[in-house]
């Protein structure tokens, strides 16, 4: 059984849309086109998608915690000795490929990890969402 559930990632997904519209809200009232580049606002959603993936994890595990500083992992289980990278991507080029990218040394140093993958469209209104349990370099 895995430790997220299809409820947990509705709850962070409907966070992070409410998260997007506000921030959308904002960039228009300055005139600025949010969605003209979406590598700059999947930038400033990355830090949203690791703490409310964390507070739904927290429902289940209190000690599920966020913090995604560089060399620390993005959420932290310690109820269930766990590390989960997360990933936010709209796709690139002209037909919108997505790349799941990860840090290979990481990988390799900590032999597996579990990778959280959310994948949006261009105007953040639709999601797929990959979970890998104890993806290895292999």
């Amino acid at each position: 059984m895995s430790y997220l559930t299809k409820d947990m990632t509705k709850k962070a997904i409907q966070k992070m849309q409410n998260f997007h519209s506000q921030i959308e809200s904002l960039y228009n009232e300055f005139d600025i086109d949010l969605l003209a580049n979406s590598g700059r606002r999947n930038v400033m959603l990355s830090h949203a998608q690791e703490k409310f993936f964390a507070e739904a994890i927290s429902e289940v595990f209190p000690g599920a915690t966020s913090d995604g500083r560089t060399g620390q992992a993005d959420i932290i289980i310690p109820e269930i000795k766990k590390e989960l990278e997360c990933k936010l991507t709209s796709g690139s080029g002209k037909y919108s490929a997505f790349e799941l990218q990860t840090d290979w040394e990481t990988l390799v140093k900590k032999q597996n990890l579990d990778y959280l993958y959310v994948l949006t469209s261009k105007e953040f209104d639709a999601f797929t969402v990959l979970f890998f349990d104890q993806l290895t370099a292999d």
